[in-house]
């Protein structure tokens, strides 16, 4: 496909995401409110529409031929439903909410306190149960969103979290945020981990919605061993370290593959505008060549798959 026509089809996705906020923020999600006899019936109806609209988006995204997606199969011990689960994912695009929501229903989400207060996006954050997030560093408010979070739990409705905060940079992971964990111990649920691959990577955090990949998007989902809670005295701080060091693994191995496919495919190197000082550099940028971290390349040491959080 030309890329001309990638980003014409790319905007008129963004074109039906942010008209259908609108609609269904301020007419559709309202008006859904107004049937069941209960708050949690009209919660649960409301959370059904959402579903089936982000899986009409996912999909439309897929027969226009910007992206494939896979799912692996569900391990045994998956949560039935009507089973409350904690989800954890990395975030490496802006639609990784839109396919996890499509593809498992069920689950409320988080969203970032600007958010809620668009114009466009604040009133379907709010009648869709997402829960806003706190700034890192506001233990007051960081408390009263766990609070919430267990709360949403014991209600039986599960969460999808992104334990980065926001995007991942484009060539390693953000550091872990521990409430997802906590949240999970203190309600007695499953942790279900989740690990998306993306090549080539689109969407990035401070990546403009116009700079669209050479060719078709290749998105993956992939399962982690689920971690039970429920009578287990769990302690937190080892089950995060355990969890970052593995999906520290798996992201090292996927850049890894996707640096190889960009050289190639003849891609383009790419540049990463969100990169922080804090995040943990883990392989290749697409199109850079071969790599190794720099402290090899000074003759020192280094851990790259270590599990300091």
């Amino acid at each position: 496909m030309p890329r001309v026509l990638r980003m014409l089809i790319t905007g008129s996705a963004f074109v039906m995401f942010f008209s259908g906020a609108v609609v269904f923020g301020w007419l559709m999600l309202p008006i859904i409110g107004l049937f069941g006899w209960t708050a949690e019936r009209r919660s649960r109806l409301r959370m059904r529409f959402m579903q089936r609209a982000y899986w009409l988006h996912l999909n439309y995204m897929r027969v226009t031929g910007l992206l494939h997606y896979s799912v692996a199969p569900r391990p045994p011990d998956f949560p039935p439903p009507g089973q409350p689960f904690v989800m954890i994912s990395n975030h490496p695009s802006l639609i990784d909410v839109v396919h996890l929501m499509a593809l498992f229903p069920g689950m409320a989400s988080m969203a970032a306190p600007h958010y809620s207060r668009s114009l466009i996006m604040g009133r379907l954050l709010k009648h869709a149960g997402y829960i806003i997030v706190s700034r890192p560093g506001d233990q007051d408010s960081e408390t009263a969103v766990l609070d919430t979070m267990v709360e949403t739990l014991e209600r039986g409705r599960s969460l999808l979290i992104f334990p980065e905060g926001t995007r991942s940079p484009l060539n390693g992971l953000r550091r872990f945020r521990r409430g997802a964990i906590e949240a999970a111990a203190r309600a007695g649920v499953p942790i279900v981990p989740v690990f998306i691959s993306q090549d080539p990577p689109s969407l990035m955090k401070s990546q403009r919605w116009y700079e669209v990949p050479y060719r078709k998007m290749i998105y993956e989902i992939e399962f982690f061993p689920i971690i039970h809670t429920q009578g287990r005295e769990l302690d937190t701080r080892a089950v995060h370290k355990q969890l970052y060091a593995r999906y520290k693994r798996r992201c090292q191995q996927m850049l890894i593959q996707r640096d190889e496919n960009a050289r190639r495919h003849g891609d383009p190197p790419m540049i990463d505008r969100s990169a922080r000082p804090s995040d943990r550099v883990l392989g290749p940028a697409p199109g850079e060549g071969p790599w190794e971290p720099p402290a090899l390349a000074a003759g020192k040491p280094v851990v790259v798959d270590d599990a300091r959080a």
